[in-house]
């Protein structure tokens, strides 16, 4: 994943960060529709999804690290890291808890639903010129 990091230091904020959150959010709404595991079809969407995947985080610690000051970039960054480990804990168990209560596509459904709000702020910032660099 190296190609992404050089990616996102010339490619504009306003256009990676809304492009990450769809490309992932597509492949998360594809894995919800995969009938066989070991399907052709099945590896593209994985591929898709770890393109994407890292592709959201490194978008927005560039941004982080192009708009922040020097002195609360690392503050920011390891809260960043904390709270986002918080969110996979707690997405752990409410996932766990759908799959078993509501059913085995329950979990892709909510990450696809964020994955698609996030698709969707990201670009209304982006188009009201939030997400541009000055």
């Amino acid at each position: 994943m190296p190609f992404l990091g050089y990616i996102s230091d010339i490619a504009p904020s306003h256009i990676l960060i809304p492009l990450s959150f769809g490309i992932r959010g597509l492949s998360v709404v594809l894995f919800m529709y995969v009938e066989r595991p070991d399907s052709f079809a099945c590896k593209l969407i994985v591929v898709l999804f770890g393109i994407g995947t890292p592709m959201e985080f490194i978008s927005v610690d560039v941004l982080f690290m192009r708009t922040l000051p020097k002195d609360v970039r690392g503050a920011m960054l390891g809260a960043f890291a904390f709270f986002g480990q918080i969110g996979s804990l707690i997405f752990t168990q409410v996932g766990g808890h759908l799959f078993d209560t509501v059913g085995p596509k329950s979990p892709f459904a909510v990450v696809a639903i964020a994955d698609i709000l996030f698709f969707t702020l990201s670009t209304i910032l982006a188009c009201c010129g939030y997400l541009r660099l000055t």
